[in-house]
């Protein structure tokens, strides 16, 4: 995956996460085009870079707040 197209995917992950709008990883993955795997390695690619992204099975979606 090129890394300007990684970039944009992580931004979209962020913003749907703010409005707890992510749905489940296979929900997001449908949304941003791209495999669950996909989805994954994205989110533990951001809590790498210190931003904490956990997911609450309550609400079924990634929040941040």
């Amino acid at each position: 995956m090129r890394e300007l197209v990684k970039q944009e995917l992580k931004k979209n992950i962020l913003q749907l996460a703010k409005t707890r709008s992510t749905g489940t990883p296979l929900q997001l993955a449908d949304k941003l085009g791209v495999c669950k795997r996909s989805v994954n390695r994205l989110v533990n690619e951001i809590r790498e870079e210190g931003i904490t992204l956990p997911y609450s099975r309550k609400l079924k979606t990634y929040t941040l707040d």
